[in-house]
């Protein structure tokens, strides 16, 4: 039982992560940043990887995966306009 939590868990916080990066790879990219956004884009490809591979395991945690790709947009989006706003 905390195995499925604990794997939950790191499910939600690699999507979380993964959505939180392409909002600033997408802007990185828009700015013509190559550089960061290949590194950008190397840690996206690596968290999405774990999270593929552990819903892959177990169907549950597409659930977890999903609610992060929401929440992590989300939050990414809201701070990245507050700070354009300054």
């Amino acid at each position: 039982m905390w195995t499925f939590i604990f794997q939950t868990i790191l499910v939600f916080l690699a999507v979380f992560f993964t959505d939180v990066l392409w909002v600033l790879y997408v802007r990185r990219v828009g700015q013509g940043k190559a550089f960061s956004a290949a590194w950008l884009g190397v840690v996206i490809w690596l968290f999405g990887a774990y999270a593929v591979i552990s819903y892959v395991d177990d169907p549950r945690h597409i659930v977890s995966a999903a609610l992060a790709s929401f929440i992590g947009t989300y939050y990414a989006v809201k701070r990245d306009s507050s700070k354009e706003k300054k």
